[in-house]
């Protein structure tokens, strides 16, 4: 068990009980605030001990001498905790199927994977949906502004043509431009990118689940690398359409 602010190591006593983050953050409690807890049918206060880590579930972990304090009763465990050793997922049927057979058994779970879950149960699609329509936003909203450019600019352009500058030496003369927005969309899209981050986490979390505000330095060399190539895309485009100029008709047109 991990402190979610100080990244230390929580652990038991016979003093207080250590609760989840998220559970925390609903009872709106800390270190040192006192809780509600039903034991069977009557309501027992306990003592927040500490705050632990942790991302899919509410759990409240105390000490057997602690309960017997608290709910001055017995303690009767209800669960027992098993360390297997091969976790994939056809181990995992196996170990549930055994234990099913088992008298008194009525549920089996493994918190190492719940997070994992999440992802697979079709998080990580939708993320993929996220990042792919931004990127087609981006490229849309890049080529649209490059040709709003060259449009306003047909007669400055057909002149450099007329006055011999190579098609190449066009398209960086405009591409220019566009270089620099890049440059700095990466770089404000980057901080905009964390408060954004940090809103939408926030947001998709439900009653039992908590999102790290964590992002990984890969995810900040992605992002430009994608940005880069939308807009190397739409260089490529804008070259083709540049080359494709009538100079006549566009210095010969009236303004």
């Amino acid at each position: 068990m991990t402190n979610p602010h100080t990244n230390r190591k929580e652990h038991l006593t016979n003093d207080g009980v250590i609760i989840t983050e998220k559970l925390a953050t609903d009872m709106n409690a800390k270190k040192g605030s006192h809780l509600s807890v039903k034991v069977g049918n009557k309501l027992v206060k306990v003592k927040v001990s500490g705050i632990t880590k942790n991302y899919a579930g509410h759990y409240l972990y105390l000490t057997p001498k602690y309960y017997e304090q608290a709910a001055n009763a017995n303690y009767q465990p209800t669960s027992r905790l098993i360390k297997i050793k091969d976790g994939n997922a056809t181990a995992r049927h196996d170990t549930n199927q055994r234990l099913f057979k088992q008298a008194g058994v009525l549920n089996v779970s493994y918190p190492r994977y719940a997070g994992g879950s999440l992802t697979t149960g079709g998080l990580s699609s939708v993320v993929l949906i996220f990042i792919a329509l931004s990127g087609a936003l981006g490229l849309v909203v890049l080529y649209n502004l490059t040709n709003v450019n060259i449009s306003e600019r047909m007669r400055e352009l057909s002149t450099v043509k007329v006055l011999g500058f190579y098609d190449n030496e066009v398209t960086a003369y405009v591409a220019r431009e566009n270089v620099i927005l890049t440059i700095l969309g990466i770089i404000f899209g980057w901080f905009i990118g964390i408060v954004l981050h940090h809103f939408i986490m926030i947001k998709a979390q439900t009653g039992a689940i908590l999102f790290p505000l964590t992002i990984h330095y890969p995810s900040y060399i992605w992002s430009a690398i994608l940005t880069i190539v939308f807009s190397l895309i739409v260089g490529v485009i804008t070259h083709y359409k540049l080359k494709n100029i009538d100079m006549m008709d566009s210095l010969a047109a009236q303004e």
